[in-house]
């Protein structure tokens, strides 16, 4: 990797480099919002969870067997992508002799469309517009 010095640059790069950037490290999220909301995406970035989560939000509770009966998964599968789930404070769950049921974490949705929201508003106020 070639890495060049400002004073080797070409002149057309020099001549951008007086442009006002928005800082990123301005935001008005703390590292601690940013922080939570990867953490919610990271667990959600998987179709197979979204599936969970949506299954979970047509019922109130879901065992576990009930949730392997709806997806083309292994069960242990089925149970790496419920403790991710778990992990990131999405769902809950309770245990009944060796049956456990899951069940959304309404406060950390609500929490983590809170932090979204804010996210996206201060992307469409300081993103430039493609239209």
């Amino acid at each position: 990797m070639d890495h060049e010095s400002a004073a080797q640059r070409p002149a057309a790069d020099k001549a951008c480099s007086g442009a006002k950037l928005c800082d990123p490290f301005e935001s008005p999220q703390t590292g601690a919002e940013e922080t939570f909301l990867a953490k919610i995406y990271r667990a959600l970035g998987h179709p197979a969870r979204l599936k969970i989560i949506s299954a979970l939000a047509c019922n109130r509770e879901v065992s576990c067997g009930e949730i392997v009966g709806k997806l083309p998964l292994a069960q242990s599968t089925v149970s790496q992508h419920l403790q991710v789930l778990k992990d990131a404070g999405l769902i809950s769950v309770r245990a009944e002799g060796r049956c456990c049921y899951y069940g959304l974490n309404m406060k950390a949705f609500e929490e983590a469309d809170r932090h979204s929201a804010d996210l996206f508003k201060q992307i469409s106020q300081h993103a430039p517009r493609s239209d």
